[in-house]
């Protein structure tokens, strides 16, 4: 905003499109922002079909394909070519004009846009890339070169970029994030952290805030005390008002109680039908669906659940980055005699989930598979001092809406009991 008020140019990029789109979200209300590649409001697509000139580039690109092939040929190919070069001459004035004038450009790192921006007539003075730690910095140092200064935005304890060719994977360094490159090539000597989140109840935060950043984070006063009775029927001080929640199913012996393979990946039965009786039971008091985020670490698991739930909120760790929900219901989903815990067991994947909830964070799982990982562990006892832990027999008995509306309300303020020792240890 301070560079925006100096009237300078801002090029911002990520590298994803749900990055981009909550930054988008976020800029809305400036009068000069453009986004490339989007289809939105803000989208350079949409200003261009807006804009009075349009239609004539349009209707001669039309003229240009409805010519039969064989048109196309002897003496009409240098009239077609002539056509053709003066259309899209026209196209690239009209996109020229519009950039020339916006102040704030927003796309992604591998847009393609980005190699004419200055042809174009938009030449920024500052580039920020927000989540660095996901870019790879093979790909960012494009947009970084396009300005004299550049800022950058990320966190070290959030998932690395994702290489989805394995032959790449191969190559020396080719994964390294832009973020990890600059933090071994300058320390700390150009970087600071900002310490004041705006997003989560400090209850939710405090967990994060002590096992990854050195209890360095603070609330802002505004969100510290949120709590999802303040948006919903939600009765205040109840189980479902609480920002921490762990669903505990290791008690029941049952057969959907176990983790099981579908092609490489795993789900739990048992976990998504509670999953499925706790978001129908916050709708019941109100609470939006589109404010009701569900995780899980595998894809089986999501694909489970999308059969039973209306919302479009429900996805894997990786592709909630950089979203936010007023709750986040996420299942641990592996329950297994071994103790193997597969993808539960990088600690970033728990930060990312853990801190996409701005109101409510539910666990639900088995808790004598949490000791297997210390993060897990650690969580599991901040949740029993400051946190609510209900077992899932229990909590089954109660969400069954339709027949124990009375029982419900009991439970709805009573205290959780603590875990025995022996349950996590």
């Amino acid at each position: 905003m301070e560079a925006v008020s100096r009237k300078q140019k801002v090029l911002i990029c990520a590298p994803s499109n749900v990055a981009v789109n909550n930054i988008v979200d976020r800029l809305k209300d400036l009068s000069s922002i453009c986004a490339l590649g989007f289809n939105s409001e803000l989208s350079l697509a949409t200003e261009l079909e807006q804009h009075e000139k349009f239609i004539d580039i349009q209707s001669a690109f039309k003229k240009l394909d409805s010519r039969e092939d064989n048109e196309i040929s002897g003496n009409n190919f240098d009239e077609n070519k002539k056509a053709w070069l003066d259309a899209n001459k026209m196209l690239w004035q009209l996109k020229e004009s519009i950039l020339s004038c916006k102040q704030v450009i927003v796309c992604t790192l591998t847009n393609s846009s980005l190699r004419f921006l200055r042809e174009q007539g938009f030449q920024p003075n500052l580039t920020i890339i927000d989540e660095a730690a996901q870019a790879l910095e093979c790909v960012a140092w494009y947009s970084l070169l396009l300005s004299p200064r550049a800022v950058i935005v990320g966190d070290p304890w959030q998932l690395p970029p994702v290489l989805r060719t394995s032959r790449l994977s191969e190559m020396d360094n080719i994964d390294n994030s832009l973020m990890d490159t600059l933090s071994k090539r300058f320390g700390e000597a150009n970087s600071f952290m900002l310490t004041e989140q705006y997003r989560m109840n400090k209850k939710i935060m405090e967990w994060p805030s002590s096992f990854f950043y050195k209890s360095q984070l603070r609330p802002n006063e505004h969100i510290a005390n949120q709590v999802l009775s303040d948006i919903s029927e939600v009765p205040k001080g109840s189980l479902f008002d609480e920002p921490m929640i762990f669903i505990d199913t290791s008690h029941d012996k049952s057969a959907e109680n176990k983790e099981e393979l579908y092609r490489y990946s795993f789900a739990n039965k048992l976990e998504a039908k509670l999953i499925i009786k706790y978001v129908n039971a916050l709708s019941v008091f109100g609470v939006r669906e589109e404010d009701i985020g569900i995780i899980a670490p595998y894809v089986a698991q999501v694909d489970l659940l999308k059969k039973s739930l209306k919302t479009s909120r429900v996805n894997s760790v990786d592709a909630f980055q950089g979203q936010e929900c007023e709750v986040v219901v996420m299942s641990l989903v592996r329950n297994n005699s071994d103790g193997r815990i597969g993808f539960l067991k990088d600690e970033r994947r728990f930060n990312v989930a853990v801190t996409r909830a701005r109101r409510q964070f539910v666990l639900v799982g088995n808790a004598a598979m949490m000791k297997h990982a210390k993060h897990l562990q650690s969580l599991i006892e901040y949740m029993q001092s400051h946190g609510r832990i209900v077992e899932q027999q229990e909590l089954t008995e109660c969400l069954d809406i339709s027949k124990n509306s009375k029982k419900i309300q009991k439970l709805l303020l009573r205290k959780s009991k603590p875990l025995a020792v022996q349950d996590v240890c």
